[in-house]
């Protein structure tokens, strides 16, 4: 299992749906969190490339879509909620 790192930009405006593109990265794996509005740590067994082709239908072609393995080298500000202890367990490994 790894984490990734998912980020959307979601440009044409008929074509968002945030509420399915959101479901689909719920569902795209073993543990998720939603990190910043449109960035959101997934957990999962697969490759970044199959989570990025799992969550692509979901965008139209002008959208934007990454998704990056997450390093152990991480670090970010404080939220004080549950974000954090997420992303010690799933990102720094602790």
């Amino acid at each position: 299992m790894a984490c990734f790192i998912v980020s959307y930009d979601l440009h044409k405006e008929a074509w968002r749906d945030y509420d399915k593109l959101i479901a689909a990265i719920r569902a795209a794996g073993s543990s998720v969190m939603r990190i910043h509005e449109s960035v959101w740590g997934v957990v999962s067994a697969g490759t970044a490339n199959q989570l990025y082709e799992h969550l692509r239908p979901y965008t139209h072609t002008r959208d934007s879509l990454f998704v990056v393995m997450a390093a152990k080298d991480a670090q970010w500000s404080k939220f004080n909620d549950p974000r954090d202890a997420w992303l010690l367990k799933n990102v720094v490994g602790q």
